[in-house]
């Protein structure tokens, strides 16, 4: 932590930003701005990566629908972090950022591991109907699992330079009710670990979230895959109610 801990108040000292270190690596920053007067932004360094954490606005009076959409379809595009709504409904961006990259030879023993992890996953969870390779020259996998509220559960596994990126679809574009489903996948974000609902192609609902790639385990893998099932799970029907409400009447 030193060396990330060093680094950051030389770069803060360096911009002239104001900034206040509660406890060593935790930051508070006071960023200026254009549209708005500042920001206040919280650093925290840990063991692999940097957290972030920033207030970016309050509950929206009007066009709720517009506003929530909007930082959807933003999280599939984001970098480390997503934006999320906690219970007043206020706005917040939350994330992790690697601290550092990788060499070639270790992103190598990283996926002959989660070629292991997913064999033995097919061979020992019930649960696990199939495990696949992506196209020669990609570090990318899924997992098909078998659901419950859902019929099956795909995650993807990516490798990147410093990150292990993972998603899941979660359900289609809603068909009525949008501005409700938005919201409650958002407020959903602030409670999750390590994912975030963002829109995607068709304006369909995924999961999606990444880690450093030092962090892959066997026991990450495990979280990430169980976690991304259970959300799935958890959210799947309620969004589904609300989304498509009128296939449920009567």
């Amino acid at each position: 932590m030193t060396d990330a801990r060093a680094t950051i108040v030389e770069a803060l000292e360096a911009a002239e930003l104001e900034y206040t270190e509660h406890t060593p690596g935790t930051f508070e920053i006071t960023l200026p701005g254009e549209r708005k007067l500042q920001t206040v932004c919280r650093l925290e360094v840990g063991g692999h990566a940097l957290g972030i954490h920033a207030f970016v606005c309050r509950k929206p009076d009007e066009n709720h629908q517009v506003v929530y959409r909007w930082l959807l379809e933003r999280n599939l595009k984001m970098y480390a972090v997503a934006f999320a709504v906690d219970a007043a409904g206020d706005i917040y961006l939350d994330g992790r950022l690697p601290l550092s990259a990788i060499t070639v030879d270790e992103l190598d023993r990283i996926e002959a591991g989660i070629d292991a992890w997913a064999q033995r996953e097919l061979a020992e969870n019930p649960l696990v109907l199939a495990v696949d390779r992506s196209e020669p020259g990609l570090r990318r996998w899924y997992v098909r699992l078998s659901g419950e509220d859902k019929d099956f559960t795909t995650v993807w596994l990516t490798i990147h330079q410093r990150t292990l990126q993972y998603e899941t679809y979660v359900l289609p574009a809603p068909e009525e009710n949008h501005a409700a489903v938005y919201e409650q996948l958002l407020r959903r974000n602030l409670r999750f670990n390590g994912v975030a609902f963002a829109i995607g192609d068709e304006d369909a609902i995924f999961l999606k979230g990444q880690i450093p790639v030092q962090q892959v385990t066997p026991d990450e893998l495990d979280r990430i895959v169980g976690s991304l099932y259970a959300y799935a799970e958890q959210c799947f029907r309620p969004a589904l109610r609300i989304g498509f409400a009128s296939r449920f009447a009567g």
